[in-house]
């Protein structure tokens, strides 16, 4: 009977003797059944029966080994174990140092941190108060706007007034002359009293002796001559 699986045919062994080390580790002087090997491994019964024999045999003769150590002296025990009491320490010791490293390297951070967050708030606040300047600006120049647009509007609607008001003021005018009689040509005008007075109080000049002949000629001899007032 074969039992599929996806472990490759060369690495069967390793696998083998892996789970068998760690049963036997679990479960001391037992051995992991064959089947529930079979089923982790897979593979054909017989080709598992002989890698299983030879695992086994492996670690056997290593735990006879271990085994047959003989046990330390005891002056050789208690130096073993102030060696390792010294390795300990040492080891302890290193482990300080580093540690203490470690938290040195930890508080350098932590200012470093420490110090790069205030730098960056102070230049959040900063940019905020800059925000702010800018929106209240911009909220001057737009009530500012506001304000300029409804004084350009009253302008606009008094010269909209004012330009109706001309328009009604030239459609009477002109309704006016279209209903007047016709006017009286310069011709048709007669003097008025103050002029005629005005001109008959006036003393005629005596005309020089040459242009006497030149006035008599340039006047009509229907026009009568007005008399000529005695000089007082």
């Amino acid at each position: 009977m074969t039992q599929k699986t996806a472990i490759p045919k060369d690495q069967r062994p390793a696998a083998i003797e892996r789970l068998l080390r760690d049963f036997r580790i679990r479960n001391p002087a037992a051995w992991m059944p064959w089947k529930e090997v079979l089923q982790a491994v897979g593979g054909s019964e017989r080709d598992l029966t002989k890698m299983m024999r030879t695992t086994k045999e492996k670690i056997l003769a290593e735990e006879a080994a271990i085994a047959a150590i003989p046990e330390l002296p005891p002056e050789i025990g208690s130096e073993f174990e102030r060696f390792a009491l010294s390795m300990w320490k040492q080891a302890c010791d290193a482990a300080d140092v580093n540690a203490s490293e470690l938290r040195n390297a930890r508080r350098i951070d932590r200012e470093n941190m420490d110090r790069e967050r205030g730098e960056y708030d102070e230049i959040i606040d900063s940019l905020v108060q800059e925000r702010d300047g800018l929106r209240a600006r911009l909220e001057n120049l737009q009530a500012t706007d506001l304000k300029k647009s409804e004084k350009l509007e009253e302008k606009q609607a008094e010269l909209r007034d004012a330009n109706a008001a001309l328009e009604e003021l030239r459609s009477l005018f002109s309704t006016i002359a279209g209903s007047a009689p016709d006017a009286v040509t310069p011709s048709e005008q007669k003097p008025s009293p103050r002029k005629a007075a005005s001109s008959r109080k006036t003393p005629a000049k005596s005309p020089a002796p040459n242009d006497q002949s030149a006035e008599r000629d340039n006047t009509s001899p229907g026009d009568p001559e007005e008399p000529e007032l005695p000089m007082s």
